[in-house]
């Protein structure tokens, strides 16, 4: 019942922001426009009031320096109609296309994905040394402490290596099982995400081609056979067009790359738990420190890898045999 309900709330935002952009006017959607309006509207009065004339010729002095200005070539692209109708169209159709619970997330997705970060070196080196470390402990017959389990920093890998190197009654297909099953979870939420980005970057642009066949053809059928100002025209066809640019901007500007992003954060983060499934599988086994630092350099970003491989050569040159 509640998908019904917001498919159809969805239908009825779409159809009332067209509506919008039909019946609102123009000078009061965009900015240059409503900034000259007002500069035309205060000259006419200081004309049907008798004004100096020396007054009059400064004000249009004035008009005519606001239109070459820079705020004035950044207040034409500045459309409240525009904005409504591509960002208000692409969640309208997002609520049309999506269940409601992924739909009223959308944002939440763009911010996480926006100011989402990339696994750093740091984190790989985290994983790395921990599972060496652990390795060592159980080679050496030495109990992992509290303290050790408290030492780690990522939440995850910390929760994971204190439930299953804790105790031994938790099989080894069990735990692969566990942790790939979290890892499909994981891929799946990641893939939502991106489809939903995905979804905007196509429908954004088709939203923008929609407000300007509205301004174009209102503008059309504003026009005066009697009385025909090509500059008009071009003016008003100027209007129409930025919300293409609006649509077309959005779209390749923010929700492809955010998308592309999602993209890689979610390979990065993969990765990362894949190499921690692999890792614990070898503590579990009591696999030598050796045998755990081989496998597991290959799972490290290319510099991290290079730098750890020189530490080991120069430990080996100066005959400390640790890892």
């Amino acid at each position: 019942m509640l998908e019904r309900i917001v498919t159809f709330f969805g239908i009825i935002i779409g159809i009332g922001l067209i509506g919008f952009g039909i019946v609102w006017p123009d000078r009061y959607s965009n900015a240059y426009l409503y900034k000259i309006d007002l500069m035309q509207t205060e000259l006419q009065a200081m004309q049907e009031a008798r004004t100096p004339f020396q007054q009059v010729q400064a004000k249009r002095k004035e008009m005519e320096a606001y239109r070459d200005s820079i705020p004035a070539n950044v207040a034409r692209f500045l459309d409240l109609k525009s904005f409504v109708i591509v960002f208000g169209g692409s969640f309208a159709a997002l609520l049309i296309a999506f269940p409601a619970r992924k739909s009223l997330r959308a944002f939440l997705f763009i911010f996480s994905a926006f100011f989402g970060r990339d696994k750093q070196e740091s984190e790989f080196a985290e994983y790395y040394h921990t599972f060496i470390k652990f390795a060592e402990k159980l080679s050496a017959r030495e109990l992992i402490t509290d303290e050790d389990f408290a030492s780690i920093e990522d939440p995850r890998l910390r929760e994971w290596l204190e439930y299953f190197t804790a105790s031994d009654s938790v099989p080894e297909e069990m735990i692969r099982e566990i942790i790939r099953s979290e890892i499909a979870a994981r891929e799946r939420a990641s893939e939502e995400e991106v489809e939903l980005l995905d979804f905007m970057a196509k429908v954004s642009p088709a939203f923008g081609m929609i407000g300007t066949v509205i301004g174009l053809i209102l503008m059309l059928g504003n026009v005066n056979a009697d009385d025909i100002d090509i500059f008009k025209i071009i003016g008003a066809m100027g209007v129409a067009m930025i919300t293409t640019l609006y649509g077309v901007a959005v779209a390749n500007l923010i929700f492809t790359p955010i998308a592309t992003k999602r993209q890689s954060l979610m390979f990065s983060e993969l990765y990362l738990m894949e190499m921690a499934r692999e890792g614990i599988l070898y503590l579990k086994n009591r696999q030598t420190p050796e045998l755990v630092s081989r496998d597991m350099i290959i799972y490290l970003p290319n510099a991290l890898r290079q730098r750890i491989e020189q530490e080991k050569l120069e430990k080996l040159k100066s005959g400390d045999l640790g890892l």
